[in-house]
């Protein structure tokens, strides 16, 4: 994270004449309200890439107006993200002892661990009235065969576009009345514009299959018992159901960019929902769960089988702003464990082949991320990489509670209560799918057992036999990582070379390989 101080100045005359419009596109006047109204004087504004060139303009703009009410503060720019761009960088945050985080562009919405975040989604065009009657004619049209014998029609709007939902939601009921639509058209909003950090609590108890699952924001959980019903939580986006109509009466229709990190959220994790997608700059519309998805499910699911036969795994967490993440991490190991398999905890800012490449022991990797930095196309590591719902499928017995619905945060890990029965581990053989072998569903104890005795009794021996002729050696991981994963270098006795001795250094050789500078030119070419 690059960090760029900006001292308080007044905004220049510049910037009143880019006007309202350029004000309300980084809702300057709510992130000045929401730094006053706390009194907070150190602050950092967080943004992505593609919005860095406004930085400076949009941090003297809020320290203006925070100066008119009294408050000097002092910003800091978060550029290049630590981890993930979508998600509040809170460690970059506290190098510098900001009190709070103002997050810009599309965010995960993750509930946070130790700072507070204001969130700016940006705007971006959209003519609600013309998007409204394309809707509509659409739903209303015979050619229409999603629509047809749907209650409802859920309209999930991009980040971007969460500024207009209210006009959008008016447009459509009108639209809808004019053209005697009977099918309801159901807006969602945006749940939260700022979070407060969730203090670390016990796991809450898992919910039944029939409750919709909450991937969101301040809870980051299931409705509680109790909530209103038909009250949905998803990818930080809200709505209500109308009562007796159920998710599968109705039409989920996503309304923005078909690349945006919060569709794929939202496709995998309920992928058997009837979904259609609207696209209003490029006024394309499609029906259906898309061919890709369909694909990266079953891509999913070989992927979990070969966790299922790995050995040795490795938890990457790829976060530490996202509350939950250490209970995440211990879990996974602890379902590990619990199934014979050795684990590593690796802290890797941005994942990538060629950091994971450094580990070729481990089998599997398991990311611990926030819901929509998971990386789900993996075709280029060396060992697959997993999510947390994965994992928990591939670990835990047969039988275990684990949600039917793909999740991509790990949520219903630290809500799962289920119990690892190792007999039952060992009773049950399984055939992988994969490679065709059989294989248990855990070490066997008496096996293991034998193979840990060297290293119990590792303080009172060096070798133990074996078999005949042979010696085992017992050797620590570290000295492992010396002997076999560190270069020593050529000239040492591990080669049989004897070692040189050591002298100073000596001004070398120059020129060209050619013909160095201490070499004399001769005519043996000439000669020949």
């Amino acid at each position: 994270m690059d960090l760029c101080e900006h001292p308080s100045a007044s905004v220049s005359n510049d910037k009143d004449s880019k006007g309202d419009a350029w004000a309300q596109f980084w809702d300057i006047q709510g992130v000045a309200a929401y730094i006053t109204a706390r009194k907070f004087t150190v602050v950092t504004l967080q943004f992505p890439d593609d919005l860095l060139r406004e930085a400076k303009d949009v941090s003297k703009a809020v320290q203006d107006i925070c100066a008119r009410h009294g408050l000097q503060v002092k910003t800091f720019v978060l550029a290049d993200t630590t981890y993930n761009s979508l998600g509040v960088d809170e460690v970059a945050a506290q190098h510098v002892h900001a009190q709070c985080v103002i997050h810009y562009g599309r965010a995960s919405l993750s509930p946070l661990s130790t700072l507070p975040a204001y969130f700016v989604f940006t705007r971006a065009p959209l003519d609600c009235s013309r998007t409204a009657e394309r809707l509509v004619s659409w739903a209303a049209g015979n050619g229409s065969a999603a629509v047809a014998g749907m209650k409802a029609v859920v309209v999930l709007s991009d980040q971007p576009l969460l500024w207009a939902v209210n006009q959008l939601r008016a447009c459509l009921a009108s639209s809808a009345t004019k053209a005697n639509l009977d099918v309801q058209f159901l807006v969602a909003d945006i749940l939260t514009h700022q979070l407060a950090p969730v203090p670390s609590s016990s796991p809450q108890p898992a919910t039944s299959d029939s409750q919709p699952l909450d991937t969101d924001t301040q809870s980051h959980r299931a409705p509680a018992e109790g909530s209103r019903a038909g009250h949905w939580v998803a990818a930080g986006l809200q709505w209500d159901l109308p009562e007796g109509v159920d998710a599968q009466d109705c039409l989920w229709l996503w309304l923005g960019d078909d690349d945006a990190p919060a569709l794929t959220q939202l496709l995998m994790t309920y992928s058997r929902m009837h979904w259609a997608m609207y696209n209003p700059q490029e006024d394309s519309l499609r029906e259906g769960l898309p061919s890709e998805i369909s694909r990266t499910l079953r891509k999913r699911n070989y992927l979990i089988e070969k966790a299922k036969n790995a050995n040795i795994i490795g938890i990457v967490v790829g976060t530490l702003g996202v509350a939950g993440y250490l209970e995440a991490a211990e879990a996974i190991k602890k379902l590990a464990q619990a199934a014979g398999k050795k684990t590593y905890t690796l802290l890797m800012g941005k994942p990538s082949p060629v950091k994971l490449a450094n580990f070729p022991e481990v089998d599997v990797f398991v990311l611990i991320a926030d819901a929509q930095g998971q990386i789900l196309e993996s075709k280029e590591f060396y060992s697959p990489l997993i999510t947390p719902y994965e994992a928990q499928l591939a670990f835990a017995p047969e039988g275990g509670l684990v949600s039917n619905d793909y999740r991509l945060d790990f949520d219903a890990l630290l809500s799962s209560t289920a119990e690892l029965s190792v007999s039952e581990r060992e009773a049950a053989p399984r055939f992988s799918l994969v490679d065709g072998g059989r294989y248990g569903s855990a070490v066997d104890r008496s096996v293991a057992a034998a193979s840990t005795a060297l290293a119990e009794r590792n303080p009172h021996v060096l070798h133990m036999p074996e078999g005949p002729g042979r010696l085992a050696e017992v050797r620590s991981a570290a000295e492992y990582l010396v002997t076999r994963r560190t270069f020593t270098g050529l000239e040492t006795p591990f080669t049989g070379a004897a070692a040189k001795p050591v002298v100073k250094a000596i001004v070398g050789r120059s020129g060209r390989a050619a013909q160095y500078e201490d070499e004399t030119l001769n005519n043996n070419r000439d000669q020949l």
